[in-house]
């Protein structure tokens, strides 16, 4: 498990814990969510 902090995520892990104000941002290239499929984050 790991926690996405500072908007950087480290894709090795199975298990993320992160707050919505860590997965977006205002502009597009601070929305991390995006580095992942559609259907991973549930």
């Amino acid at each position: 498990m790991t926690k996405i902090k500072n908007r950087t995520v480290d894709k090795s892990f199975e298990v993320y814990l992160g707050l919505y104000q860590a997965l977006t941002g205002d502009d597009e290239s601070r929305k991390i969510f995006k580095k992942f499929s559609p259907d991973f984050l549930i």
